[in-house]
């Protein structure tokens, strides 16, 4: 099988090599002529052309006034542009076939932007998607990580008012921490909703107590329409005990995934990279990532219930 394979890799190898060098198309320009040929003229041309390089050529087509389309045979590109660079009656030549246009931002930065591209697993291939469309500008994106940078100058003139999600001023930016009301248990959300509140949107939903599904039924029988964001298992793999009530209680439960940073594969499980000093356990993406079942792995401590973390 072995040799099998190594004498067909070399067949198609030369059967490539051939095709190539049947095959090779240009387009010449002539030095002296500024217009159009006949047919008659421009397959004149192309034969006195083809004795002085004593090469076969065929000619295909005019192009553009005073160029020809050739194809020649037996031999490669490279050495047929060469050849005709060296003829006195040739301006220039170039390899007649099709290329993409691909669209790519003017950023300086954008080599060094991975995220962005399609070279990694996680990233967003952003470079593929431009080439199919590169957007509206009045389409108004939310960023929901660490926020942006506002004296950014592509972002400065775009900005338009929104909510801050980072709770430590001295990280948001903009020195008061995020717009969101934070709560020390489920119990005060019910403080913090007025009757003019239709929507009430709580993040983090699997660190809360377990009077939370209490708490949004409470909401609910007053027409709130309630939104839990949150995950099903934490970094042992284990089920959040206030998620399996939630679930229970909710009329809608949808389930997105995230993708696995270590093969590119649906993630399911959060997975800790770094070690755990105490019950100090939330952090941030250089702490923690999303990985499938078969990348992931629990941390080597004991397991913290959610009760006691901090």
């Amino acid at each position: 099988m072995r040799l099998f394979f190594r004498f067909a890799a070399a067949a198609l190898m030369c059967s490539t090599c051939a095709a190539a060098q049947a095959d090779a198309r240009v387009i010449v320009k002539l030095r002296d002529q500024a217009v159009g040929l006949r047919q008659a003229q421009a397959v004149e041309r192309t034969r006195s052309l083809a004795q002085r390089l004593g090469i076969a050529l065929a000619h295909r087509s005019q192009p553009a006034p005073g160029m020809l389309a050739l194809q020649a045979s037996d031999i490669s590109i490279d050495d047929l542009l060469a050849r005709l660079a060296d003829d006195p009656a040739v301006e220039f030549a170039v390899e007649d076939r099709l290329r993409t246009a691909r669209a790519r931002p003017n950023d300086t930065l954008y080599d060094s932007q991975w995220y962005l591209q399609s070279s990694e697993v996680s990233a967003i291939a952003a470079d593929q998607a431009w080439d199919i469309v590169t957007g509206d500008g009045s389409v108004v994106v939310a960023v929901l990580d660490t926020g942006i940078r506002p004296e950014h100058p592509d972002l400065a003139p775009r900005l338009v008012p929104g909510y801050d999600f980072i709770t430590d001023p001295a990280l948001s930016g903009d020195g008061d921490g995020r717009d969101a009301v934070a709560v020390t248990c489920s119990e005060e959300i019910l403080d913090t909703v007025c009757d003019a509140t239709e929507v009430v949107v709580i993040d983090e939903g699997h660190f809360y107590d377990d009077g939370l599904p209490d708490v949004c039924k409470t909401l609910a029988s007053r027409g709130k329409r309630v939104i839990i964001a949150a995950l099903d298992l934490d970094m042992w793999g284990l089920q959040f005990p206030v998620i399996e009530r939630i679930k229970e209680a909710a009329g809608v439960v949808r389930v997105q995934q995230s993708i696995c940073a270590a093969c590119g594969k649906p993630a399911t499980h959060t997975h800790r990279k770094t070690p755990i000093v105490g019950t100090h356990i939330v952090g941030g993406a250089a702490d923690f990532e999303p990985r499938c079942k078969d990348c992931w792995s629990p941390p080597k401590e004991a397991h913290i219930d959610s009760s006691e973390m901090a």
